[in-house]
Order: structure tokens, then C-alpha cells, then sequence
């Protein structure tokens, strides 16, 4: 069986519970480019975030507990947001725990998210946590939302936001 068919099954099973009557899901194949996997640069693989993918279906873990079941957690969880998107809550967990614990080392990827039209539900989690960014990525974050698909919902959260330089981004234009 093929690392990603492994992967799936037991993403599936632990997403869907153990029991014996279920049928696990077809697994599909990853995304590829000329028959290569697309993996973003500088992330390690999908084999390398099958246990963070385990522990985060058993039960909503608490980002630094995930730190235990990776070396370079950093590159798993952005390998999840930009590859995986079954099950579907995992990217929307792991951009949570990159905000959380790496802020500014994701501030480029969480500017570059906020702009992608295809990133809808990834944007609503940056732009709803960006409050628990430091103030200064925050500032970034949320000027690059500004131009993004969900300007509006950037707008308005901006609005409500506790950082003051947040609020005067409104202010502004």
C-alpha cells in the first residue's frame, strides 16, 4: 500500500472512529505535477505529518501538545495547511496553531493565504484569530487582507479589533 493510501485510511479512520463496520473511503491520490507530488518547499512530506494528523483526530489538541509528535512542527503544520484538506477542519487547526505559536515566522504565508481567492475558510480563520497575533503582524496581516477576495469581512473585523493600529488601518483609507 502507498504512503498516501495509508495516510488516508488512517486519517479516515481516526476522523470516522475504529469501528469494524466501517468502510474506509477510496483514497485519493495527492496532488501532482507531472507525476511528481506537489509539496511546498521546505516542507518535509506528507509521511512526516501522519502523526500530527492522528493526534489532532483523536481529539482537539492543544498546539503545543502537537509539538510531541513532530521534530520540525513548523514545516508539518504549514505541509498541512497547503496540502492537506481531508479532513477538512485539519488546515483550518493547523494555520490556528501556526498564528499561535510561530506568528511571525508565518506572517509571509498568513499574508499570502489572506489574498488567495481559493483559501475562503483559511482567510475567515486568520482574519477571526488575528487578535491573537502580535500587534505589528497583525498590522500586516490584516493590510493584505484589505486586498483579498474578503475584504470586507477584513474591514469590518479591523473595526472591531483590540490592537489601536489595527483599528486606524480602517481609519485610513
Amino acid at each position: 500500500m502507498r504512503t498516501w493510501q495509508t495516510l488516508a485510511l488512517t486519517t479516515a479512520l481516526l476522523a470516522g472512529g475504529c469501528s469494524e463496520s466501517a468502510t474506509p473511503p477510496k483514497p485519493q491520490p495527492p496532488l501532482t505535477t507531472g507525476g511528481e507530488p506537489i509539496i511546498p518547499e521546505g516542507a518535509r512530506g506528507v509521511e512526516a505529518v501522519a502523526p500530527i494528523l492522528a493526534a489532532a483526530a483523536k481529539q482537539p489538541a492543544e498546539c503545543e501538545a502537537l509539538s510531541a509528535h513532530s521534530a520540525a512542527l513548523f514545516d508539518d503544520l504549514i505541509t498541512i495547511v497547503e496540502t492537506r484538506d481531508d479532513p477538512p477542519w485539519m488546515p483550518l487547526r493547523a494555520v490556528e496553531c501556526l498564528m499561535l505559536t510561530y506568528p511571525r515566522r508565518v506572517q509571509p504565508r498568513l499574508e499570502q493565504w489572506v489574498t488567495d481567492p481559493d483559501a475562503f475558510y483559511l482567510t475567515r480563520v486568520i482574519l477571526y484569530r488575528s487578535d491573537a497575533l502580535p500587534e505589528d503582524v497583525a498590522v500586516a496581516v490584516m493590510r493584505r487582507a484589505f486586498t483579498g477576495p474578503d475584504a470586507p469581512t477584513a474591514k469590518r473585523l479591523a473595526r472591531r479589533s483590540k490592537h489601536p493600529a489595527v483599528q486606524a488601518l480602517v481609519k485610513t483609507r
